[in-house]
């Protein structure tokens, strides 16, 4: 007997629809990215979904999450609230999950021939006792009056604020590999957040760690960016968007915490989802091997978890279908395209499939 309430999966694939401006919308282009992938389950999976075009101007993945929790986009002039829902899990924030935070984040600036190129230090090898100096370093500096620096995690740091930073900002992820001055905060508070991060500079050039990370070889940690600012307003009680989450991702699981939704780690595959015998109701999934591959257009890395994502997910998620244990499976991607395929969309194999349809 089936359940009364069907299991459905909604998948978060960040850089699913490819690298921008790596590929034309030329089919034969298209066609030589994907050559030699073996994306039969992806190609008939989507091929027999329903397509809900997307029309998302703020194509981040922190967007994408935060959408498809419902939460909603903020009003002209504020960053959506990263920082408090990742706190809830970093600062183990609580009640306290109110307050108005900005993450701040450990970076690494390169100069090139025009401007500064910045590099995110989530994979710089910052221990837990270096992000500790670096934030005590910066904190002396700052003097009494602050903003103080929170380095509850190696490479997400935080600032706690009594009010509302007047800025919008750039998500770390969409600023990584760019030039930084496209992407500085702006706003009326703009300018205080500049000098506030002249000043982390300098006190970061002095500090002691990065002489002893650039005598070992390591890319020394020389700012911070500031981004993602904003506070949480109390759950309201509405019924949660899904009954369990399954993901490794901090700010997904902040997302789940806040609104008392059952974490999972993330599974290795589709197969393994299904055999913890997943609850009646909706599942969220993240994807997360093809969005840095993306923003860095590594085009070799974005094949490779294309492919994985065909034959790991796809194509076992196809087959529940067929089967009857899954009702619908929805893919969800950055920049709003949606993908809902149901059992009663077998027939429409006859559609051409992802390679022609991913970039039109």
């Amino acid at each position: 007997m089936r359940p009364a309430t069907p299991v459905e999966v909604v998948l978060l694939v960040p850089g699913l629809l490819g690298i921008e401006g790596a590929v034309s919308r030329d089919p034969d282009a298209v066609q030589a990215l994907l050559a030699g992938l073996d994306l039969g389950g992806l190609d008939r999976l989507l091929a027999r979904a329903e397509h809900i075009p997307g029309a998302e101007s703020d194509r981040s993945f922190e967007a994408l999450a935060l959408r498809a929790f419902g939460v909603a986009a903020p009003h002209a002039g504020a960053d959506w609230p990263v920082a408090a829902l990742t706190a809830l899990a970093d600062c183990d924030a609580g009640g306290g999950g109110c307050r108005y935070r900005l993450r701040a984040d450990p970076v690494h600036l390169r100069a090139d021939l025009a401007d500064l190129v910045l590099f995110d230090a989530a994979h710089a090898g910052i221990s837990r006792a270096e992000a500790g100096a670096f934030a005590a370093t910066v904190n002396d500096a700052l003097g009494p009056h602050g903003p103080f620096i929170d380095a509850a995690h190696p490479h997400r740091w935080y600032v706690a604020l009594d009010a509302p930073a007047r800025m919008t900002t750039t998500p770390l992820s969409l600023a990584t590999g760019t030039q930084v001055s496209a992407s500085m905060p702006r706003g009326p508070d703009a300018s205080r957040w500049h000098r506030w991060m002249n000043e982390v500079q300098m006190a970061l050039h002095e500090c002691p760690v990065n002489a002893e990370r650039e005598r070992r070889g390591a890319a020394p940690i020389n700012s911070v960016w500031p981004w993602g600012g904003g506070s949480l307003a109390p759950a309201t009680g509405a019924p949660a968007p899904f009954v369990q989450v399954w993901s490794d991702d901090v700010l997904v699981r902040g997302l789940a915490r806040h609104f008392a939704v059952e974490r999972e780690a993330a599974p290795a595959d589709a197969t393994e989802w299904s055999s913890w015998a997943p609850r009646p109701g909706s599942h969220l999934v993240t994807f997360p091997d093809l969005y840095p591959a993306a923003r860095r257009a590594d085009i070799d890395a974005w094949r490779s978890g294309l492919e994985r994502l065909s034959v790991s997910w796809a194509t076992p998620l196809l087959d529940a279908l067929d089967r009857g244990a899954v009702a619908r499976v929805s893919v969800h991607e950055e920049r709003g395209h949606r993908f809902s395929a149901t059992r009663r969309g077998r027939f429409r194999w006859l559609r051409s499939g992802f390679p022609e349809r991913a970039w039109r």
